[in-house]
């Protein structure tokens, strides 16, 4: 392909790109520049694809006040290019330096963040819009580098998609040289960051260092890595979505808990395990960096001894129970133990002991004995035998359950269940003004139980609720 053909060439691949990507009804679109050659060319393109659709070019700085009087003269220098070309200039100023110091990062992931959250921002005020960054075929290839060097999982390997969540990229399948070669042909200036010439940044290093050695092994050594990278991406895709079905059986989510069946996770492979884990830990809402040490430790609890705990971080925890691995918040609702109420509860009526637990009250003659099933535990006493009120509390040191055989300690019942050390507090015991009735969800006292000929039953029905994520 002759250098002439870049042109057309450039412009059809992103035509094609937006055609794909872009909702129909999207009037605006806004293109992150920060005046290097990549988005300058990209601002020419979609300046000339926004007047074929019929769109609204908005051209996006970030300055992120790194580089003093040369960040500054960059911001100067597109505002007078969409000055001259009529195209809509908005600017964010950050502070990036203040972010790193606040999240504890490098200073590229701080510049990273800031800059999507600003595009965000600005795209807020323009709706319906599309938002366009300039990476680069060359791009991609660093990215996989970076990843492997970092020791990334697939979702890592497959680096940057042509979209993601609201960030498209019309470029990631062009070269920097095409792009060169473009930018010459179409006479754009455009501004030199003398930050990407130092190699103290990691991206850079690979860039000017790692990937000409490598090429000196294989020449057309971006083609290969992007290739690898997009093969990579399409078998992450399918592994998760397998994950996802894998997920439906062997995970059970119970109010701000999740509750991974150790039986059946055991059964796959170990690779679906770890996504599995790590698409649980997603849903419970953890947006932070998952270490893969991390990952391993909750699974080797699949087969570890009872009780044991990983801390994820700061409050998300994973806790080994007989059968099944309890993913955690602390000091949620869901970890505190019952309280006592203070009002006797009321008969017929209902009472909401948590977010995943309720109790039902009624009065029933002898023809309606229900039993209980799945999430309802149903509980029958004769009325008349009662001492009321009823109430509902936690456990006690000393607590006693009677059955026909004897009594029991309450811990030791909960013992014999198999209920968690950790979970023990939090399991409602159901009483009159003398004694335990029910120990609500595991076993209930015989001492009230109805004796056959019983005309006036006292039902209570324990609902404990679940729930699966999909």
């Amino acid at each position: 392909m002759s250098s002439t053909d870049k042109v057309p060439s450039i412009l059809a691949i992103c035509e094609k790109v937006l055609s794909a990507t872009i909702a129909p009804e999207t009037k605006y679109l806004i293109a992150a520049c920060s005046g290097g050659v990549d988005s300058m060319v990209l601002l020419d393109v979609l300046g000339k694809l926004a007047k074929k659709m019929s769109k609204t070019l908005i051209c996006a700085h970030i300055n992120h006040g790194l580089r003093g009087s040369e960040s500054d003269a960059d911001e100067l220098f597109i505002k007078n290019y969409c000055a001259k070309q009529n195209v809509i200039f908005e600017c964010k100023r950050v502070n990036t330096k203040l972010e790193q110091e606040r999240k504890k990062t490098g200073i590229e992931a701080a510049a990273r963040d800031l800059r999507y959250a600003a595009l965000s921002t600005i795209a807020a005020d323009y709706q319906p819009s599309a938002i366009f960054v300039a990476h680069n075929k060359n791009d991609q290839a660093e990215t996989f580098m970076l990843q492997l060097i970092r020791g990334a999982g697939l979702k890592g390997l497959g680096a940057m998609q042509l979209k993601s969540d609201a960030i498209i990229r019309p470029l990631l399948t062009v070269s920097r040289v095409e792009i060169e070669q473009y930018c010459q042909q179409q006479q754009l200036e455009y501004r030199y960051d003398s930050s990407n010439s130092d190699v103290k940044y990691l991206r850079n290093s690979v860039r000017h260092k790692l990937l000409p050695l490598l090429a000196n092994f294989n020449p057309r050594i971006v083609q290969s890595l992007c290739r690898t990278a997009e093969i990579i991406s399409a078998e992450e895709q399918c592994m998760h979505e397998y994950a996802e079905a894998f997920e439906l059986e062997c995970v059970q989510y119970v109010g701000d808990a999740a509750w991974i069946t150790k039986r059946k996770i055991s059964m796959i492979n170990i690779a679906l395990q770890r996504r599995i884990v790590r698409l649980v830990i997603a849903k419970l809402g953890y947006t932070g960096n998952l270490a893969f040490e991390k990952v391993e430790k909750i699974i080797a609890q699949i087969g570890g001894r009872v009780a044991s705990i990983v801390e994820i971080d700061g409050r998300l925890r994973s806790r080994n129970c007989y059968d099944h691995l309890e993913l955690s918040w602390q000091n949620t609702a869901s970890d505190n133990p019952v309280e006592l109420f203070t009002s006797s509860l009321s008969i017929p009526g209902s009472c909401r002991l948590s977010d995943t637990e309720q109790l039902e009250l009624e009065l029933v003659d002898g023809k309606s004995i229900e039993y209980s099933i799945g999430q309802r535990h149903i509980y029958h006493f004769e009325y008349n035998q009662l001492q009321l009120p009823l109430f509902v509390r936690a456990r006690k040191s000393g607590d006693i359950v009677q059955f026909d055989y004897g009594s029991k300690s309450v811990k030791k019942l909960l013992i014999e269940k198999k209920v968690p050390r950790d979970e023990r507090s939090r399991i409602p015991l159901l009483c009159d003004s003398s004694k335990i009735l029910a120990v609500l969800g595991v076993a209930e006292s015989t001492i009230a139980r109805t004796p056959d000929l019983v005309t006036k039953y006292l039902k209570i029905t324990y609902i404990k609720e679940t729930k699966n994520a999909r």
